[in-house]
């Protein structure tokens, strides 16, 4: 009858500490919540307008290079136009 008290005895002390042992665990960290799709669009679509406006910079830039390459003004000082 000792021995059978004893089995328990441990049995329950072996799932206590182990108990004890989970409960000191730190939290598992939570994984990022997904982001919606429409904050995807949005950002995408944010994107696609600055590279459209860079785009058309850069257009007007080598129209206005051209330009001042007909005129032969240098780009820092464009032509006036002579005074009679």
């Amino acid at each position: 009858m000792k021995k059978i008290i004893a089995l328990v005895m441990g049995i329950a002390f072996a799932f206590g500490t182990a108990s004890f042992a989970v409960a000191q665990a730190p939290a598992p960290v939570p994984a990022p919540a997904a982001t919606p799709k429409a904050d995807d669009k949005a950002v995408d679509k944010k994107a696609a307008a600055k590279d459209k406006m860079e785009k058309k910079k850069a257009a007007a830039m080598g129209k206005k290079a051209a330009n001042t390459e007909k005129t032969g003004a240098t780009p820092a000082t464009p032509a006036t136009p002579e005074k009679k």
